[in-house]
């Protein structure tokens, strides 16, 4: 009597088990929490450029005049005015470290040489530094006039100094080079990470 329901019950099931096999399967969607994902390290490298580093040392502060036997009419409009800074090597000037170009001059002038003038970024700016001035005739850094103007501050400076005089005279270069130090490099000897048109 229960048999041919029990077996009719069966068969039912079975159909309906082989209609529902026909359909895919649900879509399963899985989504990590927003804490989990903002915690996750980044494979990508950055892009963003490494912040540049910032000029250490406090600037020298100083005044150009003339000196003795020069005169204002001595200047020309076309003159240009190279304040440098080089390392002290024994006392005498060594490499160039930081140098200002100043056209159309008006003398005396004051000048601050800072971090910012170093010719090389990431050059230390500390001191000692002979500090020399030119008045160029023909504006080019790389050559000598024998009417150049010349002058250097007596003794070492250190950053952050202040009353650095210098007093432009005739002469020659090595006239105004302290003595018992290196000799000013020549033009041509300027090292190869230096920047050209540079004194």
């Amino acid at each position: 009597m229960y048999r041919p329901r029990l077996l009719a019950s069966l068969a039912l099931v079975t159909f309906a088990c082989s209609k529902g096999s026909d359909a895919p399967p649900p879509a399963v969607t899985t989504t990590a929490p927003p804490a989990a994902a903002a915690s996750a390290p980044s494979s990508q490298p950055s892009s963003a450029p490494a912040a540049a580093a910032e000029p250490q040392g406090a600037p020298f502060t100083g005044e150009v005049a003339l000196g003795e036997g020069v005169t204002a009419a001595d200047v020309k409009p076309t003159d240009v005015l190279f304040i440098m800074a080089r390392e002290s090597a024994g006392g005498g000037p060594g490499r160039l470290v930081a140098v200002q170009r100043h056209a159309d001059v008006q003398l005396p002038k004051a000048f601050t040489v800072a971090p910012t003038d170093v010719m090389v970024p990431g050059m230390p700016f500390t001191g000692p530094f002979v500090v020399m001035a030119r008045l160029d005739r023909d504006g080019d850094p790389m050559t000598r006039g024998q009417d150049d103007l010349y002058g250097t501050f007596e003794g070492p400076v250190m950053a952050g100094q202040g009353a650095v005089k210098l007093t432009l005279k005739k002469g020659t270069e090595k006239d105004f080079a302290p003595p018992g130090g290196a000799p000013v490099p020549a033009p041509g000897g300027a090292p190869a990470s230096m920047p050209a048109g540079h004194p």
